[in-house]
């Protein structure tokens, strides 16, 4: 193992594209330039990508898949955290006969609440759970009891262990709406954003189909709060077209609405894009105005690349993205009238930019990784 002496371990639900995957690819990335440090990724299923091309992968073989990963679904299923909570003997002692394969692994990062929800209730000092969402709005889409059960759930499961959230956002999440106590929050560690990997990429092919535009890059899912969106961009009436990067659950009613509407000149439904970058580096500017976020890392991507970034709120997120000094910049309340105001004022040429904290530095945030 390179002959390095302390081991990482990052345990990922699979090797596919994601935000949760690309933090951790950073990380370890980091962490293979440090001397006697040898991180290692272990991943509880096969993909068809592997977003970890460039490291040795551990696969975990029963955890998603046979007999027993079936019936973890089945629970999950009736309760988020369920199956974890049945089965977590079966799970954690197979994780620790895995484990014992490699000499002296000193920390394992459990990241996300996809590897998370195997393992509740951990009560080992070597585990850390890395949470990256705002936990109490995505249970939130069950019906009022089995909501409750699972905030009680999630409360009981962290409660033994280190947490570790890469905002502040989450931390309040934690605290105010799932009810942890704050002494349960180990760090607050802000994900890592390489800004020459961002910049460099951004060069990587030409994107010559528009003069000028703005746009739009995740996941069209609820959250997002796209409609608003495309509606105060209607209502800016700025001359060139909004884009659309990516896909999800509310791509087909999204293109209902630009149909109904006659909207086809002015938004445009890109899809979703391996490497984004080349698109946001040529835009007017990039508009974020979700209802929450964890930590919003296109926008810190916007930065890097010295974008016009038009945010709102996010649900207290951008407050984590945005320097203190700068908030006046934020769109408080997600006000769609302050919002049209914004992409006027970009249209017409002034300019919407921000500097990168500091704390989003890779090689700061490595350290507060391997510190005690």
């Amino acid at each position: 193992m390179n002959g390095k002496s302390k081991y990482i371990a990052f345990i990922v639900r699979n090797t596919d594209f994601g935000g949760i995957n690309s933090v951790t690819l950073e990380l370890v990335k980091e962490m293979k330039n440090i001397e006697n440090v040898n991180p290692i990724v272990f991943s509880l299923s096969k993909s068809k990508n592997n977003v970890f091309s460039d490291c040795e992968v551990y696969y975990f073989d029963g955890f998603l898949n046979g007999f027993v990963g079936y019936l973890n679904k089945v629970f999950n299923k009736l309760l988020p955290l369920l199956g974890g909570f049945l089965l977590k003997f079966y799970f954690l002692r197979k994780l620790e006969l895995e484990l014992t394969k490699f000499d002296s692994i000193e920390k394992v990062f459990l990241c996300g609440f996809g590897v998370y929800n195997f393992f509740p209730r951990v009560n080992n000092h070597k585990f850390y759970y890395v949470s990256h969402s705002i936990k109490s709005k995505m249970l939130k889409q069950r019906n009022k009891l089995t909501y409750r059960l699972s905030i009680m759930l999630l409360r009981k499961a962290v409660e033994l262990d280190k947490l570790i959230v890469v905002s502040d956002a989450i931390k309040r999440d934690w605290v105010e709406n799932i009810n942890i106590n704050e002494s349960n929050i180990y760090k607050r560690i802000y994900n890592p954003i390489n800004c020459k990997r961002v910049q460099d990429l951004s060069h990587e092919v030409k994107f010559d189909d528009y003069e000028k535009y703005f746009v739009f890059c995740g996941r069209l899912s609820v959250e997002k709060n796209i409609f608003s969106i495309i509606n105060s961009f209607i209502d800016s009436d700025t001359d060139c077209p909004l884009l659309l990067v990516g896909d999800g659950p509310l791509k087909g009613d999204i293109t209902k609405y630009i149909a109904s509407e006659n909207l086809e000149s002015k938004i445009k439904l890109i899809g979703a894009l391996r490497n984004p970058y080349p698109l946001i580096r040529s835009a007017q500017a990039l508009i974020l105005f979700s209802h929450y976020e964890g930590l919003p890392t296109v926008a810190l991507e916007a930065i890097c690349l010295n974008v016009n970034l038009i945010i709102g709120e996010c649900g207290g997120a951008a407050f984590d993205v945005i320097d203190e000094s700068q908030h006046d910049g934020i769109i408080i309340n997600n006000n769609m009238q302050y919002l049209k105001i914004a992409i006027g004022m970009v249209s017409s040429g002034k300019e919407i930019k921000f500097n990168l904290k500091t704390d989003f530095l890779p090689p700061q945030v490595v350290m507060q990784y391997l510190q005690d």
